[in-house]
């Protein structure tokens, strides 16, 4: 899998949990691999990339990261400081409610890994 990271913005997420890397960014991901994650975890909107994440790191297979300075719009600036925090606290219940914290963690920590490794 290859992973396309966006510029890391400075937003509390991101600086806290690297979230730029385990939440976002693209993803190029075989067909087949993508078919196994979504029969193998069951994953419903925003619990997507985790569960592509999960899958990978368990069946060991190889993630690349390409570092790009393509930004994401930031949800404030799309769509207003109200409606983004309703979104994004609907993100994150629904990846954690999804995975759990100690799941995030743990993929947290294999990104930070392969990051460093860079």
């Amino acid at each position: 899998m290859l992973v396309i990271v966006p510029h890391k913005d400075r937003t509390i997420d991101n600086i806290l949990l690297n979230s730029h890397m385990i939440f976002s960014g693209e993803r190029i991901v075989k067909r087949d691999k993508l078919l196994e994650a979504f029969k193998t975890f069951k994953p419903v909107r925003f619990q997507l990339k985790v569960a592509i994440n999960k899958y990978f790191i368990e069946n060991n297979y190889r993630i690349d990261i390409f570092k790009s300075d393509l930004r994401n719009t930031i949800h404030f600036k799309k769509h207003g400081i109200l409606k983004a925090i309703v979104k994004e606290a609907r993100m994150y219940f629904e990846i954690f409610t999804y995975s759990g914290v100690r799941e995030i963690l743990r993929q947290f920590r294999y990104y930070k890994h392969i990051e460093n490794s860079v």
